[in-house]
């Protein structure tokens, strides 16, 4: 009996609501109030993207201009029945597509948590997208825009045959002329998700662009990079990425990290005034101070703690080449891993920092150990380079007459060899005779 009785009450109360327009509009817009302040807890998950204050205004947009018609339909009611039900009608297929897209949203949190990699970025953990939770999110896609499309059948009572084939018809012309656009897309999207060598916070290069980028998100159609040079968002289409050469600079293949090339082009030294049996210890000569350059370098970056560079593993240099004008040195380096990120800041420091402040250090040594790092330009008004044996005389001298006793501990190696050309006042300025003695037992 109790049954009967709540069954009859319920008829009672649906009947009443249908005769009252006025409660039907009040309830829609007391609905409207509310979606409208919880769409920002809604999408507050997705505070990571740099798309969420988009999507924030746009769902509460489509809320207000819900609203706003079920307000005007209000104010209208009896006097334009036609004109109130289309303002009824629009009102609905805006609150069905707002549904849906809520839906989607929290289906593809579901995705990511269930299918997607768990990843730190900043110090913060999220989920990153991976080739299953994409198919996932397209299923969904699909299942709720068919969804989608039957409600706006039903509103806009559609029901005929001819009507119902001929709404549907235009949404699948639509996408079969289109679907050169965005089908390829969507296709490279899960290829570069399935690969697994690029995910959110990763920093990479593409082509021979030197610009670093940090990826912000693979979506669908696009991916959203942010410049590292400029800190600012660039945007470049799924198909179009993936014809580039792409480096990732966060994905390391050693454990010794990412290793990074340093080219510096040292002008020749001339020769022609050395006799033959001479020339080998002359090059050698040379190349030894080449070196000791380097190695000097490298102790002065490894005391510092303002770089990255992975320390338990030495610096090499070789020279690479003997190009038309200048012999190419290569100075290789490793940093220390590269954290995801999607902060300018610290990839700046981590890869530019340290490229700027070994570049600055070598030019110092260059200068201690009179090495010029400037290729020449050989013009016709170009005086010819000074000759390597009047560049260093006592070298020569101890060379060519060993028996001759030369003095060392009273000239230091960078007296003897560094600015022993110079004018008298140039080589005492800013040198001290500690420091002249500091410098010599270093070099020696």
């Amino acid at each position: 009996m109790l049954n009967e009785l709540g069954e009859g009450m319920n008829k009672q109360f649906w009947e009443i609501l249908k005769q009252n327009d006025f409660t039907i509009h009040a309830v829609s817009i007391a609905c409207c109030i509310l979606l409208y302040l919880l769409t920002f807890v809604i999408f507050k998950k997705n505070d990571h993207k740099v798309s969420f204050g988009l999507e924030t205004k746009t769902m509460r947009i489509a809320i207000l201009v819900y609203g706003g018609l079920q307000l005007i339909d209000l104010l209208l009611i009896g006097e334009y029945p036609l004109f109130s039900q289309i303002l009824v009608q629009l009102g609905q297929s805006f609150l069905t597509i707002y549904v849906m897209i809520v839906i989607y949203h929290f289906w593809n949190e579901w995705t990511d948590r269930r299918f997607g990699t768990e990843k730190q970025v900043d110090g913060k953990k999220g989920y990153a997208a991976t080739y299953n939770s994409r198919l996932a999110d397209i299923t969904g896609v699909v299942v709720l825009t068919l969804f989608t499309i039957y409600f706006l059948i039903e509103i806009w009572n559609l029901n005929s045959l001819l009507e119902t084939t001929s709404f549907l018809g235009i949404i699948f012309a639509f996408l079969a002329l289109t679907n050169g656009i965005w089908a390829p897309d969507i296709y490279y999207g899960i290829i570069i998700l399935n690969s697994k060598l690029l995910s959110d916070g990763d920093t990479i290069q593409l082509g021979d662009d030197p610009d670093l980028y940090m990826i912000n998100r693979v979506t669908f159609v696009y991916t959203v990079l942010i410049n590292v040079k400029n800190n600012h968002l660039s945007m470049i289409r799924n198909s179009q990425l993936i014809n580039h050469r792409i480096e990732n600079l966060t994905r390391r293949s050693s454990s010794k990290g990412l290793r990074l090339q340093l080219i510096y082009k040292v002008g020749y030294p001339d020769f022609s005034e050395v006799s033959d049996k001479n020339r080998e210890a002359a090059w050698s000569h040379y190349i030894n101070r080449v070196d000791k350059m380097f190695s000097q370098v490298q102790e002065k970056i490894y005391e510092s703690d303002k770089v990255a560079c992975n320390k338990d593993v030495d610096m090499e240099w070789f020279l690479e080449e003997t190009a038309d004008f200048s012999l190419n040195f290569s100075l290789y380096f490793y940093l220390e891993p590269l954290p995801s990120t999607m902060l300018g800041h610290v990839v700046r420091t981590h890869i530019i920092k340290t490229r700027n402040m070994i570049n600055s250090e070598v030019y110092k040594q260059s200068i201690i150990y009179n090495i010029g790092l400037s290729t020449p330009v050989m013009i016709d008004q170009t005086p010819p380079p000074i000759s390597y044996k009047k560049q260093y005389p006592k070298f020569f001298e101890e060379l060519e007459h060993p028996e001759v006793e030369v003095n060392k501990k009273e000239e230091s190696v960078v007296e003897q060899e560094t600015i022993y050309d110079l004018p008298e006042d140039v080589q005492n300025a800013g040198f001290t005779e500690g420091s002249k003695a500091k410098l010599g037992n270093k070099e020696a």
